[in-house]
């Protein structure tokens, strides 16, 4: 009897300790930050009816919280040269923020982000009635969002490339110089330096 209890003691023993020990897939974290720079194309609705080519570069940073969805903050800056023939240039500052979804994680990552921020936007724009009269040069710090989607590849070991295309409103002066939305489609390709690996894709 005395030999049955003190195992019966023993055993129970054990499993308390075994039950206080964590998970080890609680122990394993699954955020994995991301960071890139690249080239940006936009075709830029500088005007009512007229449109320019803008080139220039695009950074981002995204922390995947979920194998499904992240966060991403992104800034652009891209510039043409030359408007209108007046020797000066437009060019476009964005700086936006929003959530990133991953639709599936195959050996490509298709992506949808939403983003919202500002966008500084400033060049030549005609003015008056008809909008040829006379050109003038402005500046404006609007809020702007950004709709787009995407695929990452993997290059190799932390290395990606990831080539996106969004649609991007921003705003700007009119020929009234009143403010107005535009409506701007933009191409980008970037590099991706991926940090902390903890899960196979």
């Amino acid at each position: 009897m005395k030999y049955t209890l003190t195992i019966f003691l023993s055993l129970m023993s054990v499993h308390f300790t075994n039950a206080q020990e964590p998970k080890a897939a609680a122990i394993g974290s699954q955020a994995e930050l991301k960071t890139g720079i690249g080239v940006a194309y936009l075709d830029f609705d500088v005007a009512p009816g007229a449109r320019k080519r803008l080139l220039g570069l695009t950074s981002e940073m995204s922390l995947d919280l979920s194998p499904k969805v992240g966060v991403e903050a992104e800034v652009g800056y891209l510039r043409a040269s030359n408007v209108f023939g007046t020797g000066r240039h437009s060019d476009i500052l964005t700086y936006l923020a929003g959530p990133i979804w991953y639709p599936t994680r195959r050996g490509f990552q298709p992506y949808v982000h939403g983003l919202v921020g500002l966008a500084r936007v400033t060049g030549p724009f005609p003015v008056g009635p008809l909008a040829n009269e006379e050109l003038a040069h402005g500046m404006a710090n609007k809020l702007a969002w950004e709709l787009g989607t995407g695929v990452e590849f993997r290059l190799h070991g932390p290395m990606r490339v990831r080539i996106g295309a969004d649609y991007l409103h921003s705003a700007y002066y009119g020929p009234l110089l009143q403010i107005r939305g535009q409506s701007n489609v933009r191409m980008t390709a970037t590099i991706e330096y991926v940090f902390g690996t903890h899960r196979r894709r």
